[in-house]
């Protein structure tokens, strides 16, 4: 992904669905190229670079 779409995804009422290496992961941050994310298996909260994170497909939002 791009910080743009990152920006996008965060702000979009769809919830999509975002991987990091394969595992599933909720956007809570963007810094510049960086985003600050929850891993959503084990609770734990880290940074990626931007470019690391996958877009899968959109689910409809709450």
């Amino acid at each position: 992904m791009d910080s743009e779409r990152v920006r996008q995804v965060m702000e979009d009422s769809i919830i999509y669905e975002v991987r990091f290496k394969g595992a599933p992961v909720w956007i809570e941050e963007l810094n510049g190229v960086k985003a600050r994310v929850r891993a959503l298996e084990s609770g734990r909260h880290f940074d990626v670079m931007v470019h690391e994170l996958v877009e899968g497909e959109g689910f409809p939002g709450e």
